[in-house]
């Protein structure tokens, strides 16, 4: 027994305790990382693969709808590996173990950081270490060969980053080594995934109008965010004839929503308003093609008209919304249903959905796990589901609870605890409600197994904001303990102290 607060010590009060508790993450995530080898690559990752191996035949496919960062630093990795090893599966674990490397170290890091600024205590650390390796959802998403599981970590550190600013009330932003590492990871964030821009400009923006220290050192990031996004990466883009990604990606619920109408009040559409759809959705088959949770086969992955096209829609899709309400309704509700669902979060964890997979680059066979390694991979998926069998337990592998009950119960926590000390930590809830807006809500499905990649950020981040909100309701807790009480209350000591002394002489 003696050795268990030597060994706690080792682990969390070691200056090297991050990579300490990084490679005791990492060993306890390795034995399902092989049985699941040699990882799942997403559909979209076969596609993205397929865009960089079409440049050896000088043919240039590059298109914006992947990231080209991640395009590319999936090819750096997974093709030379390929190559020298001759091996498809071997190239794609080399992936997966430097994935689980580089996202230990951030959750590591985050536990480092909370033990460091908020005098978080052992026994609470030792809960978020063993949550982060054995909670099944990490390992499974990790696993993943996917852009959501690259951005999720990296945004981890933009979240921490975004606490440290709130907890120094900007004061951070002066010391240049912190600068130059947050304006880094924002980078990354942004080269790694479009959406990234959107939630750190607009928690970064929230911070500058609420919070008033430190404001001009604020107004760095923040331009260099906006610069990169929307100066930098399109001239880009103009420069190298990347395509640009369509427009009707960002439109997956108004597309259901006018999909919806289309097909249970197909008379009360216009000609006029026909004509409009037409340019920019396949109005013949919207009817038959829609499908309440998933938008993929209304909204399709090309863009089919220009952007005055669009404008113009949205017009005619604002005055059909407000004649049938009802509808609309009935279609969000349908769209989002699976964020809210109590069904299992059963990660992705095969390659059957492998439509991008191009077989003149990469044959049919990487698509496949050996016999050795479907078994393993079964038994895998089947203890994941006795997890979520047992009563209770079962409900923290759901959607509901991991895209619905901790997001609320974090935000919620935020503002019940706005006065626990006098930092602005409920600016947090920003970045939360944007991620589930942007990640989620604007997601084209909502319960295929490959939609699940797009709550990835909601929970690699769940952790960290969880470490935040236990230290906010115990400086909560002690407030309320130092609050004064009543008078007589007060005066008791002091009469004890006086029958001490009388008692003394």
């Amino acid at each position: 027994m003696k050795m268990v607060p030597k060994l706690s010590a080792f682990i969390f009060k070691s200056k090297h305790s991050t990579i300490i508790l990084a490679m005791i993450i990492f060993l306890c995530w390795l034995p399902a990382l092989i049985m699941l080898y040699p990882g799942t690559m997403v559909n979209d990752s076969w596609g993205q693969l397929n865009q960089v191996m079409n440049l050896r035949d000088n043919s240039w496919t590059i298109s914006a709808h992947h990231p080209v960062f991640d395009s590319a630093y999936m090819s750096i990795i997974i093709l030379p590996a390929a190559r020298l090893f001759g091996n498809w599966h071997v190239a794609f674990f080399i992936y997966v173990l430097l994935q689980a490397i580089f996202t230990s170290l951030a959750f590591a890091y985050s536990i480092t950081y909370f033990r460091k600024n908020f005098g978080q205590n052992t026994k609470v650390s030792l809960i978020f270490l063993l949550v982060y390796c054995f909670f099944p959802i990490f390992v499974s998403s990790v696993q993943t060969i996917s852009k959501d599981a690259l951005f999720a970590w990296i945004y981890l550190l933009f979240i921490i980053g975004f606490i440290e600013i709130l907890r120094t009330k900007g004061a951070c932003l002066k010391r240049q080594k912190f600068m130059v590492i947050f304006l880094t990871v924002c980078f990354f964030c942004i080269l790694s995934k479009k959406a990234g821009a959107y939630v750190m400009l607009g928690s970064l923006i929230m911070v500058l109008i609420f919070q008033k220290e430190n404001r001009k050192k604020l107004l760095v990031p923040i331009l260099a965010v906006f610069g990169l996004n929307f100066i930098l990466l399109p001239v880009f883009r103009y420069t190298f004839h990347i395509e640009e990604s369509g427009t009707q990606e960002m439109l997956s619920l108004p597309f259901q929503q006018t999909a919806r109408l289309v097909k249970d009040h197909p008379d009360s559409v216009t000609a006029e308003e026909k004509a409009v759809i037409s340019k920019v959705l396949e109005y013949d088959t919207l009817a038959e093609d829609y499908n309440p949770s998933n938008a993929d086969p209304v909204k399709g992955y090309e863009a089919r008209g220009e952007k005055s096209d669009y404008a113009n829609y949205l017009k005619v899709w604002l005055s059909q919304g407000l004649r049938f309400p009802g509808t609309y309704l009935a279609a969000t509700v349908d769209q989002l249903a699976g964020w809210f669902s109590f069904s299992l979060y059963m990660p992705l964890t095969n390659m059957d959905w492998h439509t991008q997979q191009n077989d003149y680059y990469i044959p049919e066979s990487a698509t496949e796990r050996s016999a050795f390694f479907k078994a393993t991979s079964s038994i895998f998926d089947n203890v994941y589901q006795f997890i979520y069998n047992i009563p209770v337990i079962g409900f923290l592998l759901t959607f509901c609870f991991l895209a619905t009950v901790l997001p609320y119960f974090i935000i919620v926590s935020l503002f019940v605890c706005r006065k626990a000390t006098d930092k602005k930590y409920y600016l947090l809830s920003v970045p939360v409600l944007l991620s589930l807006i942007i990640g989620c809500y604007l997601a084209p499905v909502s319960t295929n197994p490959e939609g699940v990649r797009y709550l990835y950020p909601i929970t690699y981040t769940t952790p960290a904001m969880l470490m935040l909100i236990t230290y906010l309701y115990s400086e909560k807790k002690a407030r309320k303990a130092q609050t004064p009480g009543d008078a007589s209350a007060q005066l008791r000591p002091k009469l004890s102290r006086k029958v001490k002394l009388k008692l003394k002489v």
